[in-house]
Protein backbone atom coordinates (compact mmCIF):
# COMPACT_ATOMS: atom_id res chain seq x y z
CA UNK A 1 0.00 0.00 0.00
CA UNK A 2 1.39 3.24 -1.19
CA UNK A 3 3.31 5.59 1.83
CA UNK A 4 1.23 8.61 0.65
CA UNK A 5 -1.42 10.74 -1.07
CA UNK A 6 0.00 11.76 -4.09
CA UNK A 7 -2.76 11.03 -7.00
CA UNK A 8 -4.68 12.56 -4.13
CA UNK A 9 -2.89 15.69 -3.76
CA UNK A 10 -2.36 15.92 -7.58
CA UNK A 11 -6.55 15.37 -7.88
CA UNK A 12 -6.97 18.24 -5.73
CA UNK A 13 -4.40 20.75 -7.35
CA UNK A 14 -5.81 19.81 -10.62
CA UNK A 15 -9.94 20.67 -9.93
CA UNK A 16 -9.71 23.20 -7.08
CA UNK A 17 -8.04 26.39 -6.06
CA UNK A 18 -6.32 26.52 -2.72
CA UNK A 19 -8.81 28.70 -1.10
CA UNK A 20 -11.63 26.70 -2.51
CA UNK A 21 -14.32 24.62 0.37
CA UNK A 22 -14.68 21.16 -0.56
CA UNK A 23 -16.73 18.57 1.45
CA UNK A 24 -15.35 15.04 2.12
CA UNK A 25 -16.94 12.11 3.84
CA UNK A 26 -15.52 9.39 5.62
CA UNK A 27 -17.91 8.20 8.04
CA UNK A 28 -20.33 5.40 5.97
CA UNK A 29 -23.30 3.62 6.59
CA UNK A 30 -24.91 -0.03 4.61
CA UNK A 31 -27.45 0.14 2.65
CA UNK A 32 -28.64 -3.76 3.58
CA UNK A 33 -31.34 -3.58 0.92
CA UNK A 34 -29.12 -2.30 -2.49
CA UNK A 35 -25.87 -3.75 -0.39
CA UNK A 36 -24.24 -0.54 -1.16
CA UNK A 37 -21.67 1.68 1.20
CA UNK A 38 -23.09 4.87 1.23
CA UNK A 39 -21.78 8.57 3.10
CA UNK A 40 -23.24 8.48 7.06
CA UNK A 41 -23.49 12.40 7.06
CA UNK A 42 -22.97 15.30 5.07
CA UNK A 43 -19.18 15.34 5.44
CA UNK A 44 -16.15 17.37 6.39
CA UNK A 45 -16.10 20.80 4.92
CA UNK A 46 -12.53 22.96 4.91
CA UNK A 47 -10.45 25.12 2.49
CA UNK A 48 -8.74 22.80 0.24
CA UNK A 49 -5.62 23.98 1.91
CA UNK A 50 -6.24 22.73 4.75
CA UNK A 51 -6.77 19.13 3.66
CA UNK A 52 -3.50 18.97 2.25
CA UNK A 53 -1.73 20.24 5.31
CA UNK A 54 -3.43 18.08 7.70
CA UNK A 55 -4.23 15.16 5.86
CA UNK A 56 -2.84 14.83 2.53
CA UNK A 57 0.53 16.49 3.33
CA UNK A 58 3.42 12.99 3.73
CA UNK A 59 2.47 9.85 5.66
CA UNK A 60 -1.05 8.21 5.32
CA UNK A 61 -3.91 9.66 7.39
CA UNK A 62 -5.54 7.50 10.34
CA UNK A 63 -8.88 8.77 9.20
CA UNK A 64 -9.04 7.09 5.54
CA UNK A 65 -7.04 3.57 6.46
CA UNK A 66 -9.17 1.04 7.28
CA UNK A 67 -12.56 1.35 5.60
CA UNK A 68 -14.12 -1.09 3.81
CA UNK A 69 -15.97 1.74 2.49
CA UNK A 70 -13.41 4.10 1.13
CA UNK A 71 -14.02 8.13 1.30
CA UNK A 72 -16.20 10.65 -0.72
CA UNK A 73 -15.96 14.05 -1.87
CA UNK A 74 -18.48 16.45 -3.39
CA UNK A 75 -17.77 17.45 -6.97
CA UNK A 76 -18.21 20.94 -6.76
CA UNK A 77 -16.81 23.70 -4.45
CA UNK A 78 -19.09 24.56 -0.93
CA UNK A 79 -19.53 27.93 0.72
CA UNK A 80 -17.45 28.44 3.11
CA UNK A 81 -18.66 27.47 6.71
CA UNK A 82 -21.73 26.14 5.81
CA UNK A 83 -21.73 22.30 6.54
CA UNK A 84 -25.04 21.12 5.20
CA UNK A 85 -24.23 19.61 1.74
CA UNK A 86 -27.12 20.79 0.18
CA UNK A 87 -27.42 22.07 -3.06
CA UNK A 88 -27.64 25.43 -1.56
CA UNK A 89 -24.30 25.09 -0.55
CA UNK A 90 -22.55 24.94 -3.66
CA UNK A 91 -20.56 27.61 -4.50
CA UNK A 92 -19.16 27.35 -7.60
CA UNK A 93 -21.03 25.12 -10.53
CA UNK A 94 -17.89 23.75 -11.84
CA UNK A 95 -18.55 19.89 -12.63
CA UNK A 96 -21.00 17.70 -13.81
CA UNK A 97 -20.69 13.63 -12.53
CA UNK A 98 -21.56 10.75 -15.13
CA UNK A 99 -20.99 7.50 -14.61
CA UNK A 100 -22.09 4.21 -16.48
CA UNK A 101 -22.05 1.51 -13.64
CA UNK A 102 -24.30 -1.32 -15.70
CA UNK A 103 -21.08 -1.43 -18.26
CA UNK A 104 -17.94 -2.95 -18.20
CA UNK A 105 -14.85 -0.72 -17.40
CA UNK A 106 -13.31 -0.86 -20.52
CA UNK A 107 -16.93 -0.40 -22.10
CA UNK A 108 -16.95 2.72 -19.39
CA UNK A 109 -13.64 4.27 -20.24
CA UNK A 110 -14.26 4.11 -24.38
CA UNK A 111 -17.15 6.26 -23.72
CA UNK A 112 -15.08 8.28 -21.40
CA UNK A 113 -12.58 8.88 -23.91
CA UNK A 114 -14.76 9.22 -27.33
CA UNK A 115 -17.27 11.60 -26.29
CA UNK A 116 -14.68 14.62 -26.62
CA UNK A 117 -16.52 16.35 -23.42
CA UNK A 118 -14.20 18.60 -21.53
CA UNK A 119 -13.33 15.78 -18.32
CA UNK A 120 -11.36 16.95 -15.82
CA UNK A 121 -10.89 13.98 -14.32
CA UNK A 122 -11.80 10.02 -14.27
CA UNK A 123 -11.72 8.19 -10.85
CA UNK A 124 -11.70 4.03 -10.58
CA UNK A 125 -14.44 3.98 -7.86
CA UNK A 126 -12.90 0.93 -6.50
CA UNK A 127 -15.71 -0.73 -7.43
CA UNK A 128 -18.09 -1.73 -10.41
CA UNK A 129 -18.02 1.73 -12.01
CA UNK A 130 -15.57 5.16 -13.11
CA UNK A 131 -16.62 8.21 -12.01
CA UNK A 132 -16.01 11.09 -14.72
CA UNK A 133 -15.89 14.97 -13.81
CA UNK A 134 -17.09 17.12 -16.88
CA UNK A 135 -15.82 20.31 -16.60
CA UNK A 136 -18.76 22.53 -17.24
CA UNK A 137 -17.63 25.96 -15.53
CA UNK A 138 -21.07 27.39 -15.23
CA UNK A 139 -22.15 30.88 -13.90
CA UNK A 140 -25.40 29.67 -11.78
CA UNK A 141 -27.31 27.14 -11.23
CA UNK A 142 -29.47 27.73 -13.98
CA UNK A 143 -26.58 27.34 -16.26
CA UNK A 144 -25.37 24.56 -14.91
CA UNK A 145 -28.87 22.59 -15.20
CA UNK A 146 -28.87 23.46 -18.65
CA UNK A 147 -25.17 22.34 -19.39
CA UNK A 148 -25.65 19.13 -17.32
CA UNK A 149 -28.86 18.12 -19.55
CA UNK A 150 -26.60 18.84 -22.68
CA UNK A 151 -24.45 16.49 -21.11
CA UNK A 152 -26.84 13.46 -20.53
CA UNK A 153 -28.63 14.35 -23.58
CA UNK A 154 -25.73 14.17 -25.70
CA UNK A 155 -24.88 10.82 -24.23
CA UNK A 156 -28.31 9.23 -23.46
CA UNK A 157 -27.23 6.46 -26.40
CA UNK A 158 -25.10 5.28 -23.56
CA UNK A 159 -27.63 5.48 -20.64
CA UNK A 160 -25.59 7.49 -18.00
CA UNK A 161 -26.64 6.74 -14.45
CA UNK A 162 -29.24 9.34 -13.68
CA UNK A 163 -28.87 8.91 -9.98
CA UNK A 164 -25.83 11.83 -10.62
CA UNK A 165 -27.38 15.01 -11.63
CA UNK A 166 -27.60 17.46 -8.51
CA UNK A 167 -24.73 19.57 -8.16
CA UNK A 168 -23.85 18.57 -4.63
CA UNK A 169 -22.97 14.89 -5.58
CA UNK A 170 -21.04 12.90 -3.93
CA UNK A 171 -17.96 11.22 -6.07
CA UNK A 172 -15.30 8.81 -5.08
CA UNK A 173 -11.84 10.28 -4.10
CA UNK A 174 -8.98 9.69 -5.37
CA UNK A 175 -5.84 7.69 -3.85
CA UNK A 176 -8.35 6.33 -0.98
CA UNK A 177 -8.25 2.35 -0.54
CA UNK A 178 -11.78 1.10 -0.52
CA UNK A 179 -11.60 -2.74 1.28
CA UNK A 180 -7.97 -3.45 0.02
CA UNK A 181 -8.70 -1.67 -3.16
CA UNK A 182 -7.51 2.07 -4.24
CA UNK A 183 -9.82 4.43 -6.11
CA UNK A 184 -7.54 5.31 -8.81
CA UNK A 185 -7.04 8.19 -10.56
CA UNK A 186 -7.26 7.43 -14.03
CA UNK A 187 -6.61 10.49 -15.95
CA UNK A 188 -7.14 13.96 -15.97
CA UNK A 189 -7.79 16.79 -18.40
CA UNK A 190 -9.03 14.76 -21.27
CA UNK A 191 -11.18 15.78 -24.38
CA UNK A 192 -11.75 19.42 -25.38
CA UNK A 193 -10.17 22.16 -23.05
CA UNK A 194 -13.16 24.07 -22.54
CA UNK A 195 -17.11 24.38 -22.59
CA UNK A 196 -16.79 26.06 -25.16
CA UNK A 197 -14.63 23.73 -27.31
CA UNK A 198 -16.78 20.90 -27.01
CA UNK A 199 -19.81 22.77 -27.99
CA UNK A 200 -17.97 24.35 -31.48
CA UNK A 201 -16.48 20.23 -31.84
CA UNK A 202 -20.36 18.87 -31.34
CA UNK A 203 -21.72 21.66 -33.61
CA UNK A 204 -19.31 20.60 -36.08
CA UNK A 205 -19.27 16.54 -35.98
CA UNK A 206 -22.80 16.89 -36.91
CA UNK A 207 -21.58 18.79 -40.37
CA UNK A 208 -20.85 15.96 -43.04
CA UNK A 209 -17.37 15.70 -43.92
CA UNK A 210 -16.76 17.39 -47.50
CA UNK A 211 -14.95 15.08 -49.95
CA UNK A 212 -13.01 16.87 -52.75
CA UNK A 213 -12.98 15.12 -56.21
CA UNK A 214 -8.87 14.71 -56.18
CA UNK A 215 -9.95 12.38 -52.96
CA UNK A 216 -12.52 10.34 -54.90
CA UNK A 217 -10.09 9.80 -57.69
CA UNK A 218 -7.66 8.81 -54.89
CA UNK A 219 -9.88 6.60 -53.30
CA UNK A 220 -8.99 2.65 -53.16
CA UNK A 221 -12.16 0.85 -54.43
CA UNK A 222 -10.00 -2.15 -55.33
CA UNK A 223 -8.91 -2.52 -51.34
CA UNK A 224 -11.79 -0.36 -49.88
CA UNK A 225 -11.24 -0.73 -46.14
CA UNK A 226 -14.68 -0.33 -45.24
CA UNK A 227 -15.50 -3.40 -47.75
CA UNK A 228 -17.47 -6.27 -45.46
CA UNK A 229 -19.12 -8.42 -48.07
CA UNK A 230 -18.56 -9.20 -51.83
CA UNK A 231 -17.01 -6.88 -54.10
CA UNK A 232 -18.03 -3.81 -52.72
CA UNK A 233 -21.85 -5.18 -52.12
CA UNK A 234 -22.26 -3.89 -48.40
CA UNK A 235 -19.93 -1.86 -46.81
CA UNK A 236 -19.76 -0.46 -43.29
CA UNK A 237 -22.94 0.99 -42.52
CA UNK A 238 -24.62 -0.89 -44.96
CA UNK A 239 -28.34 -2.25 -45.42
CA UNK A 240 -29.77 -5.70 -46.52
CA UNK A 241 -33.57 -6.36 -46.60
CA UNK A 242 -34.09 -10.16 -47.19
CA UNK A 243 -37.71 -10.59 -48.20
CA UNK A 244 -40.14 -13.88 -48.36
CA UNK A 245 -43.07 -15.26 -47.98
CA UNK A 246 -44.49 -16.63 -44.78
CA UNK A 247 -43.35 -20.33 -44.47
CA UNK A 248 -40.30 -20.64 -46.44
CA UNK A 249 -37.62 -20.69 -43.79
CA UNK A 250 -36.46 -17.29 -43.60
CA UNK A 251 -35.42 -17.72 -39.90
CA UNK A 252 -33.31 -20.34 -41.00
CA UNK A 253 -31.81 -18.87 -43.90
CA UNK A 254 -30.57 -16.11 -41.61
CA UNK A 255 -29.47 -18.35 -38.90
CA UNK A 256 -27.02 -20.01 -41.94
CA UNK A 257 -25.93 -16.69 -43.31
CA UNK A 258 -24.93 -15.39 -39.85
CA UNK A 259 -22.88 -18.48 -39.04
CA UNK A 260 -21.50 -18.31 -42.49
CA UNK A 261 -20.09 -14.90 -42.32
CA UNK A 262 -19.18 -15.30 -38.62
CA UNK A 263 -16.83 -18.24 -40.06
CA UNK A 264 -15.42 -16.37 -42.48
CA UNK A 265 -16.68 -18.29 -45.22
CA UNK A 266 -18.61 -17.49 -48.52
CA UNK A 267 -22.61 -18.06 -48.72
CA UNK A 268 -22.92 -19.13 -51.68
CA UNK A 269 -20.36 -17.34 -53.07
CA UNK A 270 -21.08 -14.04 -51.00
CA UNK A 271 -17.33 -13.74 -49.75
CA UNK A 272 -17.08 -12.09 -46.31
CA UNK A 273 -13.51 -9.86 -46.31
CA UNK A 274 -12.93 -11.96 -42.45
CA UNK A 275 -14.79 -13.62 -40.48
CA UNK A 276 -18.01 -11.17 -38.87
CA UNK A 277 -18.79 -11.05 -35.64
CA UNK A 278 -22.66 -11.28 -35.97
CA UNK A 279 -25.36 -10.38 -33.61
CA UNK A 280 -29.00 -11.77 -34.49
CA UNK A 281 -32.37 -10.15 -32.59
CA UNK A 282 -35.50 -11.94 -33.12
CA UNK A 283 -38.64 -12.01 -32.21
CA UNK A 284 -40.72 -15.02 -33.29
CA UNK A 285 -38.75 -18.53 -32.72
CA UNK A 286 -38.65 -19.83 -29.15
CA UNK A 287 -35.31 -21.19 -27.75
CA UNK A 288 -35.77 -24.55 -29.15
CA UNK A 289 -36.55 -23.24 -32.30
CA UNK A 290 -33.18 -21.47 -32.27
CA UNK A 291 -31.42 -24.60 -31.36
CA UNK A 292 -33.02 -27.01 -33.85
CA UNK A 293 -31.82 -24.22 -36.83
CA UNK A 294 -28.39 -23.63 -35.25
CA UNK A 295 -27.99 -27.15 -34.86
CA UNK A 296 -29.42 -27.98 -38.32
CA UNK A 297 -27.13 -25.29 -40.27
CA UNK A 298 -23.97 -26.83 -38.14
CA UNK A 299 -24.94 -30.60 -39.07
CA UNK A 300 -25.92 -29.29 -42.97
CA UNK A 301 -22.47 -27.49 -43.20
CA UNK A 302 -20.39 -30.07 -41.78
CA UNK A 303 -18.90 -27.56 -39.59
CA UNK A 304 -16.35 -29.32 -37.52
CA UNK A 305 -16.09 -28.59 -34.34
CA UNK A 306 -12.50 -27.16 -34.07
CA UNK A 307 -14.82 -23.84 -35.58
CA UNK A 308 -17.60 -24.07 -32.53
CA UNK A 309 -14.82 -22.09 -30.71
CA UNK A 310 -14.90 -19.43 -33.51
CA UNK A 311 -18.79 -19.21 -33.38
CA UNK A 312 -18.96 -19.19 -30.20
CA UNK A 313 -16.69 -16.00 -29.96
CA UNK A 314 -18.50 -14.41 -32.54
CA UNK A 315 -22.06 -15.16 -32.85
CA UNK A 316 -24.65 -13.75 -30.25
CA UNK A 317 -28.48 -14.35 -30.18
CA UNK A 318 -30.97 -12.23 -28.53
CA UNK A 319 -34.61 -12.05 -27.78
CA UNK A 320 -36.88 -9.33 -28.35
CA UNK A 321 -40.60 -9.28 -27.87
CA UNK A 322 -41.05 -6.24 -26.43
CA UNK A 323 -39.19 -2.70 -27.51
CA UNK A 324 -40.53 -1.38 -30.96
CA UNK A 325 -39.36 2.07 -32.97
CA UNK A 326 -36.72 4.22 -31.48
CA UNK A 327 -36.77 2.16 -27.99
CA UNK A 328 -35.84 -0.96 -30.50
CA UNK A 329 -33.41 0.95 -32.37
CA UNK A 330 -31.52 2.12 -28.89
CA UNK A 331 -31.52 -1.17 -27.76
CA UNK A 332 -29.57 -2.67 -31.07
CA UNK A 333 -27.33 -0.27 -30.54
CA UNK A 334 -26.50 -1.02 -27.18
CA UNK A 335 -26.16 -4.64 -28.44
CA UNK A 336 -23.81 -3.48 -31.58
CA UNK A 337 -21.32 -1.31 -29.34
CA UNK A 338 -21.20 -4.16 -26.86
CA UNK A 339 -21.10 -7.33 -28.59
CA UNK A 340 -18.75 -5.05 -31.30
CA UNK A 341 -20.86 -6.89 -34.14
CA UNK A 342 -20.16 -6.03 -37.85
CA UNK A 343 -23.68 -7.37 -39.03
CA UNK A 344 -26.67 -7.09 -37.23
CA UNK A 345 -29.74 -9.44 -38.33
CA UNK A 346 -33.18 -8.21 -37.10
CA UNK A 347 -35.59 -10.73 -37.39
CA UNK A 348 -38.42 -9.37 -38.57
CA UNK A 349 -39.01 -5.63 -39.59
CA UNK A 350 -43.19 -6.07 -38.65
CA UNK A 351 -42.12 -6.88 -35.03
CA UNK A 352 -39.74 -3.56 -34.42
CA UNK A 353 -41.09 -0.77 -36.42
CA UNK A 354 -43.62 -0.09 -33.92
CA UNK A 355 -46.03 1.94 -36.37
CA UNK A 356 -47.55 1.78 -40.09
CA UNK A 357 -44.89 0.32 -42.18
CA UNK A 358 -47.04 1.12 -45.42
CA UNK A 359 -46.80 5.11 -44.00
CA UNK A 360 -44.07 6.86 -46.19
CA UNK A 361 -43.51 9.31 -43.82
CA UNK A 362 -43.08 7.22 -40.47
CA UNK A 363 -40.75 4.52 -42.87
CA UNK A 364 -38.82 7.29 -43.96
CA UNK A 365 -38.62 9.09 -40.51
CA UNK A 366 -37.90 5.94 -38.60
CA UNK A 367 -35.07 4.56 -40.73
CA UNK A 368 -33.15 7.48 -42.11
CA UNK A 369 -33.35 9.78 -39.22
CA UNK A 370 -33.24 6.87 -36.35
CA UNK A 371 -32.07 4.22 -37.80
CA UNK A 372 -28.96 5.46 -40.01
CA UNK A 373 -27.25 7.42 -37.27
CA UNK A 374 -26.31 4.40 -35.46
CA UNK A 375 -25.18 2.87 -38.98
CA UNK A 376 -22.99 5.77 -39.42
CA UNK A 377 -21.78 5.88 -35.82
CA UNK A 378 -20.83 1.44 -35.83
CA UNK A 379 -20.51 1.01 -39.17
CA UNK A 380 -22.53 -1.99 -38.54
CA UNK A 381 -24.16 -3.80 -41.69
CA UNK A 382 -27.62 -4.36 -40.66
CA UNK A 383 -30.10 -7.30 -42.26
CA UNK A 384 -33.98 -6.92 -41.66
CA UNK A 385 -35.67 -10.23 -43.02
CA UNK A 386 -39.21 -9.01 -44.19
CA UNK A 387 -42.72 -10.63 -44.93
CA UNK A 388 -44.23 -10.53 -48.49
CA UNK A 389 -47.85 -9.26 -48.15
CA UNK A 390 -50.54 -11.12 -48.90
CA UNK A 391 -50.91 -11.69 -52.39
CA UNK A 392 -54.50 -10.21 -54.48
CA UNK A 393 -56.09 -13.50 -55.65
CA UNK A 394 -54.91 -14.24 -59.42
CA UNK A 395 -51.93 -11.77 -59.26
CA UNK A 396 -49.39 -12.10 -61.85
CA UNK A 397 -45.83 -12.60 -60.91
CA UNK A 398 -43.37 -9.65 -61.40
CA UNK A 399 -41.76 -9.45 -64.26
CA UNK A 400 -38.22 -7.82 -63.61
CA UNK A 401 -35.65 -7.39 -60.87
CA UNK A 402 -36.45 -3.90 -60.36
CA UNK A 403 -40.46 -4.82 -60.02
CA UNK A 404 -39.12 -7.60 -57.44
CA UNK A 405 -37.05 -5.41 -55.12
CA UNK A 406 -40.52 -4.10 -54.38
CA UNK A 407 -42.02 -7.70 -53.27
CA UNK A 408 -41.75 -6.54 -49.39
CA UNK A 409 -44.90 -5.34 -47.63
CA UNK A 410 -45.22 -1.87 -46.78
CA UNK A 411 -43.78 1.51 -48.06
CA UNK A 412 -41.53 1.61 -50.58
CA UNK A 413 -39.16 3.69 -49.07
CA UNK A 414 -37.87 0.48 -47.68
CA UNK A 415 -36.77 -1.10 -50.48
CA UNK A 416 -35.28 3.33 -51.24
CA UNK A 417 -33.69 2.89 -48.54
CA UNK A 418 -32.05 -0.51 -47.91
CA UNK A 419 -28.44 -0.81 -50.28
CA UNK A 420 -29.14 -4.16 -50.99
CA UNK A 421 -33.02 -6.18 -51.43
CA UNK A 422 -33.18 -9.95 -51.48
CA UNK A 423 -36.20 -11.73 -52.20
CA UNK A 424 -36.51 -15.56 -51.64
CA UNK A 425 -39.73 -17.13 -53.41
CA UNK A 426 -40.89 -20.58 -53.33
CA UNK A 427 -40.99 -21.55 -57.21
CA UNK A 428 -44.93 -23.14 -57.45
CA UNK A 429 -45.71 -26.22 -55.92
CA UNK A 430 -42.81 -27.82 -55.55
CA UNK A 431 -39.48 -26.85 -52.68
CA UNK A 432 -37.56 -25.29 -54.64
CA UNK A 433 -36.83 -21.44 -54.10
CA UNK A 434 -35.39 -18.83 -55.99
CA UNK A 435 -33.20 -16.56 -54.43
CA UNK A 436 -32.86 -13.12 -56.30
CA UNK A 437 -30.40 -10.22 -55.35
CA UNK A 438 -32.19 -7.03 -56.87
CA UNK A 439 -30.33 -4.02 -56.59
CA UNK A 440 -27.19 -4.22 -56.67
CA UNK A 441 -26.45 -8.07 -57.53
CA UNK A 442 -23.24 -8.08 -59.77
CA UNK A 443 -21.25 -6.83 -56.75
CA UNK A 444 -22.17 -9.79 -54.57
CA UNK A 445 -20.10 -12.51 -56.22
CA UNK A 446 -23.00 -15.31 -55.71
CA UNK A 447 -22.40 -18.40 -57.38
CA UNK A 448 -24.53 -20.28 -58.54
CA UNK A 449 -24.60 -24.46 -58.10
CA UNK A 450 -22.46 -24.92 -61.33
CA UNK A 451 -20.08 -22.35 -60.23
CA UNK A 452 -20.82 -19.53 -62.26
CA UNK A 453 -21.41 -15.62 -61.01
CA UNK A 454 -25.12 -15.35 -61.38
CA UNK A 455 -27.71 -12.65 -59.50
CA UNK A 456 -30.37 -15.21 -58.96
CA UNK A 457 -29.34 -18.87 -57.79
CA UNK A 458 -32.37 -21.64 -56.66
CA UNK A 459 -32.58 -23.31 -53.74
CA UNK A 460 -33.79 -26.07 -51.96
CA UNK A 461 -34.08 -27.62 -48.05
CA UNK A 462 -31.26 -29.58 -46.91
CA UNK A 463 -32.27 -33.06 -46.41
CA UNK A 464 -29.31 -33.37 -43.72
CA UNK A 465 -30.39 -30.87 -41.09
CA UNK A 466 -32.31 -27.79 -41.13
CA UNK A 467 -29.88 -25.47 -43.58
CA UNK A 468 -30.03 -24.86 -47.20
CA UNK A 469 -28.36 -25.82 -50.46
CA UNK A 470 -28.27 -25.58 -54.43
CA UNK A 471 -31.25 -27.39 -55.73
CA UNK A 472 -28.38 -28.80 -58.53
CA UNK A 473 -31.08 -30.42 -61.06
CA UNK A 474 -32.85 -26.80 -61.65
CA UNK A 475 -32.80 -25.08 -64.53
CA UNK A 476 -33.39 -21.18 -65.33
CA UNK A 477 -34.24 -19.46 -68.55
CA UNK A 478 -33.84 -15.56 -69.07
CA UNK A 479 -36.80 -13.29 -69.67
CA UNK A 480 -35.50 -11.98 -73.14
CA UNK A 481 -38.97 -9.94 -72.76
CA UNK A 482 -36.11 -7.11 -70.82
CA UNK A 483 -32.88 -8.19 -71.51
CA UNK A 484 -31.46 -5.27 -70.00
CA UNK A 485 -33.04 -6.39 -66.73
CA UNK A 486 -33.49 -10.12 -66.87
CA UNK A 487 -35.02 -12.41 -64.50
CA UNK A 488 -34.54 -15.64 -63.82
CA UNK A 489 -37.37 -18.02 -63.27
CA UNK A 490 -37.48 -21.87 -62.34
CA UNK A 491 -38.43 -24.35 -64.99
Amino acid sequence: MPAGYEATRKFLASLFLPTDWICIATEARHDEERDKWMPANSGTFMPVSRWIEEHFAGDRSDIFDGRPAGAWIRINPTLPERYDGSDSNVAQYRHVLIEFDDKPKDEQLAIITQCHLPIAAVIDSGGRSLHAWVRVDACDKLEWEHRRDAVYEFLSDHAPCESNKNPSRFSRLPGIFRDGTEQALVALNIGAQTWADWIDWRDQSELAEPVTPAELLEYPTDTDPNNVLGNRWLCRGGSLVVVGQSGVGKSSFAMQLGLTFALGRPFFGIKPTRPLRVACIQAENDRGDMAEALRGVIQGMAIPRTDLTLLDQHVRFYDETVRTGPEFVRLARSIIVKHQADLLIADPLLSYAGDDISDQAFMSSWLRNTLNPVLQETGVVWVWLHHMPKPPRNEQAKGTVSDLAYAGAGSADLTNWAREVAVLQRQGDDPVFKFTLCKRGKRAGMLDHAGQLATSICLQHSSIGICWEYAPNSTFKVNRANPKDAVSSYR
